[in-house]
C-alpha cells in the first residue's frame, strides 16, 4: 500500500488543475484560485489517512471543500472593511455634490441614534468595532443599531406624512386644470 503523502501527491496532480479551474471560474484571478486549491489539499491532508482506509472518494472530499472555501472567501469579499482608529484616513475636503449622512438625518434624532447612524453606514465601522467603542456586547451594539434605524425611519415617515398634508384637494386640483368639478361623471 502507498504512503499516504504519495496518494495526496498523486491527487493534487490529478485534482489541481480542475479545482484552479473552478475556482478561476467563481471569480477568482490564478493566483487566489491556486490559494485557494491549496488550502482545500491542505485541510485534505488533515483527513487523508482515513479517507485512504476507508476507500472514499478523495475527488468528491476535495471539491467540497473547495466549494466551501470559495463560499467563505466570497463572504469575505462582501463583508465590511472595518477600521480601527489609528486607520481611519483623513476626512479630506467636503463634497460639493453629495450631502453627508449627517445633513441627512432628521434633526429630531436623538444624537446617540445619529452617532451610531454615521457610524455604521457613513464610516462603514462594523458591528466588532463598533462594541468596542462603545463598550458593550457586539450583541447589544446590532440592537442599538437596528433601533436607531427603525427610530430614523419612522421620523423620516412623519416628515413626508406632514407634507403631504398640503396637497390640494381633487375639487381644487380638477379647476387648476381646467375641469368643472360638478360636471357628471
Amino acid at each position: 500500500m502507498e504512503s499516504v503523502k504519495d496518494w495526496v501527491d498523486a491527487l493534487y496532480l490529478q485534482y489541481s488543475p480542475k479545482m484552479v479551474a473552478v475556482a478561476m471560474r467563481a471569480g477568482f484571478t490564478i493566483e487566489e484560485a491556486e490559494d485557494l486549491t491549496q488550502e482545500a489539499f491542505l485541510l485534505f491532508l488533515t483527513k487523508a489517512p482515513t479517507l485512504q482506509e476507508d476507500h472514499r472518494s478523495p475527488g468528491g472530499y476535495l471539491f467540497v471543500t473547495l466549494r466551501n472555501l470559495i463560499g467563505d472567501a466570497l463572504r469575505r469579499r462582501w463583508r465590511r472593511k472595518t477600521l480601527s482608529y489609528g486607520e481611519v484616513p483623513d476626512k479630506g475636503k467636503d463634497d460639493a455634490y453629495f450631502t453627508s449622512l449627517r445633513d441627512v438625518l432628521p434633526p429630531e434624532l436623538d444624537e446617540q441614534d445619529r452617532e451610531i447612524l454615521i457610524a455604521y453606514y457613513g464610516d462603514q465601522i462594523g458591528y466588532e468595532e463598533l462594541s468596542k467603542r462603545l463598550g458593550i456586547p457586539v450583541e447589544r451594539c446590532r440592537v442599538r443599531v437596528f433601533r436607531a434605524k427603525n427610530r430614523c425611519r419612522r421620523l423620516l415617515e412623519n416628515q413626508e406624512n406632514f407634507s403631504g398634508l398640503e396637497t390640494k384637494g381633487p375639487s381644487e386640483t380638477i379647476r387648476g386644470i381646467g375641469g368643472d368639478p360638478n360636471a357628471s361623471r
